[in-house]
């Protein structure tokens, strides 16, 4: 068990034998840390998230027992079967495929996937790891949906949520002037227990950006421009500084998936506000460009942006784009099964793991998702606070994340299913 981990376990007792929303509050927390591993073995680690979901499902299964039956929205039954397709083709299709087609290795780079022209599809650990990530976030959501009215109130959540981006952008500012101008002490051994992270955040100049407790400066950036849009629009006290300090903090990470992310954020908001909320954004830009031109952040930001597109990384880029179409077409669109495939844009990895009809099942409970928000953005703080980070971070994703399994992609589902309320009578139904 690492330094980490100790602490985190301890958490998780501590929370266990507490009322049962500090251990969901404890579970919203949980999805920031992808560098920090709890146990360690083999080369691979356990990280937070899976270790309170354990801890949740062992807190709150009692409840189905107790009221004797499962709530079940059709929100739910989107995802519910999307998991079960999921499982089926994570199974099957590598020994359907096996040899007969090549991927992108998930233990290599993309552009050592690119040069090398992929491998040969076999069925992997890091499958079986993902369809048990994948089936115990599905639990976990049925356990927080059955056990709604017992885990306390919204603001507690929208409190631990904010905390979660409090925690991260303190620890990145830390990180990046610890490491910039070593002059304070930073205790990376305690966040970063991975070697592979530590790989990751010295390669492609990560070493001087900042990467806060994320694998890489984009998954960084990708949070922090979630985070920023999320925390601007909501009205709490001082989220305005707040939004300050995330802002500086995506400028010190140098992300190009942070600041393109950012500016769909800013395209949303002028498009679903009127001028006059949109004037009192305007010398806050004017400064920061400013800022940003005179200490030289300006240039290299657009470096960042445009290298995106050169001669190499954009054809890096488009070869695994082209490459995971090719892919999807040579399967007959059902898809190699989850943790088989890698690429560079979470739309195509879906369709090259899940095939066309897991595709479509996850599509159909992301939109039900959204439309719920949207339609009740305009009379609940709550949803329009987690509809900017969820359409901003899907947008990081698509473009740069392909990864089902991005913690903070879930954190915002288990934020919206802890803290929204989705009993109606169409939406709901009850198995027992």
């Amino acid at each position: 068990m690492t330094s980490f981990g100790l602490v985190w376990v301890l958490l998780c007792i501590s929370t266990f034998f507490l009322p049962k929303k500090y251990l969901a509050g404890l579970l919203i927390f949980s999805c920031v840390f992808q560098t920090a591993g709890v146990l360690q073995f083999g080369g691979k680690s356990l990280s937070p998230l899976f270790v309170t979901e354990c801890f949740c499902v062992l807190r709150l299964t009692p409840i189905i027992f107790q009221k004797k039956k499962i709530r079940i929205n059709t929100i739910l039954k989107y995802l519910g079967v999307f998991v079960l397709i999921a499982v089926i083709t994570t199974i099957f299709l590598p020994l359907i495929f096996e040899n007969k087609v090549r991927v992108y290795s998930t233990d290599m780079g993309i552009d050592t996937n690119y040069f090398m022209g992929g491998v040969p599809l076999r069925l992997s650990f890091s499958s079986v790891i993902q369809i048990v990530f994948l089936s115990l976030h599905y639990l976990v959501l049925l356990l927080l949906f059955t056990a709604r009215g017992k885990l306390g109130d919204k603001i507690f959540y929208t409190k631990s949520f904010i905390f979660s981006i409090v925690f991260v952008v303190f620890i990145g500012l830390w990180e990046f002037v610890s490491k910039f101008y070593n002059l304070i002490y930073f205790p990376k051994s305690f966040f970063i227990t991975d070697i592979r992270s530590l790989d990751q955040q010295t390669a492609l100049g990560g070493l001087m950006r900042l990467n806060a407790t994320f694998l890489e400066p984009s998954f960084a950036g990708a949070f922090l421009a979630a985070s920023f849009w999320a925390v601007y629009v909501s009205k709490f006290r001082f989220s305005k500084l707040l939004s300050v300090f995330i802002l500086i903090a995506l400028v010190f990470n140098l992300s190009g998936t942070g600041i393109v992310s950012f500016i769909f954020g800013a395209v949303i908001y002028i498009l679903t506000n009127n001028m006059k909320k949109i004037f009192w954004i305007i010398p806050v830009v004017i400064v920061g460009y400013l800022g940003l031109v005179y200490s030289g952040y300006f240039d290299i930001i657009m470096l960042l942006i445009t290298s995106k597109g050169d001669s190499h990384s954009g054809g890096v880029r488009l070869g695994a784009v082209l490459f995971s179409w090719e892919l999807f077409v040579n399967t007959y669109m059902l898809g190699v099964g989850l943790g088989n495939h890698r690429g560079a844009s979470f739309i195509l990895n879906i369709l090259t793991t899940t095939g066309l009809i897991g595709a479509i099942l996850f599509g159909l409970f992301y939109l039900r998702l959204m439309k719920y928000l949207y339609k009740k953005n305009n009379d609940k703080a709550s949803s329009l606070f987690i509809f900017y980070f969820a359409l901003v971070l899907m947008f990081a994703q698509i473009i740069a994340i392909p990864d089902l399994s991005f913690s903070p992609f879930w954190m915002w589902i288990f934020y919206m299913f802890l803290t929204i309320q989705l009993t109606s009578k169409e939406e709901v139904s009850v198995l027992g």
